[in-house]
């Protein structure tokens, strides 16, 4: 087993006075022979949902995630969340994991 170290990317969409949205990512790993991008943190302001925060952050790390060679992007969103990542061509994998504080989660992935 080897282990790689990546350099972590992070958005932040605000305005001069408030964040509004912040998404993070990382190279994640071989995957099914394939370079894969992780995402995680997605998060936007309750004012700023439905306005496409979450769909331009998650465009800001794909583009990442193609600079870095990477043909998948995977996340562990949480279940109120599953219907975004679905928006944006993510496909549930496996089953709803009760993770405790944040669960239940699901991993999900999308080809780039």
């Amino acid at each position: 087993m080897s282990l790689m170290r990546a350099p972590a990317h992070f958005w932040i969409a605000r305005t001069p006075e408030h964040i509004l949205g912040v998404l993070s990512g990382h190279f994640g790993g071989i995957m099914d022979n394939q370079r894969s991008y992780r995402t995680r943190g997605l998060w936007v302001s309750t004012v700023a949902r439905r306005h496409g925060m979450a769909r331009a952050l998650m465009n800001a790390a794909t583009i990442q995630a193609k600079k870095e060679n990477c043909t998948l992007i995977w996340t562990f969103p949480r279940k109120s969340s599953i219907s975004f990542y679905e928006s944006v061509g993510f496909q549930r994998v496996g089953e709803w994991v009760d993770s405790g504080e944040f669960g239940p989660n699901i991993y999900a992935l999308k080809t780039i």
